[in-house]
């Protein structure tokens, strides 16, 4: 399994307005094309927003990215100078579970 960890860091005073795009727009869009949010996080000292996707492996990832930017293209959204105007940094990072700590029994 991979997990990605996406770090944006939202420019001051638009967390709120990022929030709602990601609810009713990324999430939604994530759940038809079948890439799970795992987790979501918000560090407002930092104006941070994090969050955690999953996929099986390293052809998944590639597949459902395509998928992804075919489905935003399609809609024809303005998302990229949108998104744009709300993060101003995208730290993004590709993660294999260790396998240490956290995991319950039998998951992998």
């Amino acid at each position: 399994m991979i997990s990605q960890i996406r770090i944006y860091t939202i420019n001051k005073g638009e967390m709120d307005n990022f929030l709602k795009h990601f609810k009713d727009e990324i999430m939604v869009l994530h759940q038809k094309i079948g890439v799970p949010i795992v987790g979501t996080w918000v560090n407002r000292p930092q104006n941070e927003f994090i969050w955690v996707r999953t996929y099986k492996d390293k052809a998944e990832l590639e597949a459902k990215t395509k998928e992804f930017q075919a489905a935003v293209a399609a809609a024809e959204s303005n998302w990229e100078p949108t998104l744009r105007k709300w993060k101003c940094a995208r730290p993004n990072r590709s993660l294999r579970r260790s396998g240490l700590a956290g995991m319950p029994p039998g998951y992998k």
